[in-house]
């Protein structure tokens, strides 16, 4: 297999947020878990059925900042439907978040 990453990757598990469309064409919006976390994507469980190519808004809990948020536009690069929750990798659309209180 050959590694297509290009920034290093570090493990959190913090809480998510996740907007966007699901595989049924459904709006939806729904927590998850941010597995690792890159300057130029992530991976996150989420028990939602997504699709390659998906368009999502994310939303990532700032640890230790009480209603503090990193949003990130991204769209859906692989889809791990492992259990009990799938994960999804995510590829951001910008290296700079919005800032956002939640």
């Amino acid at each position: 297999m050959i590694e297509r990453r290009r920034a290093r990757r570090f493990a959190v598990g913090w809480p998510v947020k996740v907007e966007g469309d699901d595989t049924a064409g459904q709006n939806f919006e729904e927590t998850g878990t941010l597995e690792n976390l890159s300057s130029a994507g992530a991976l996150i469980s989420i028990a939602r059925s997504l699709r390659i190519g998906s368009k999502l808004d994310v939303l990532i809990k700032i640890p230790l900042k009480k209603d503090s948020w990193m949003k990130y536009s991204a769209e859906v690069v692989r889809v791990d439907a492992g259990e009990p929750d799938p994960a999804v990798a995510i590829k951001f659309f910008s290296f700079r978040p919005k800032f956002v209180s939640q």
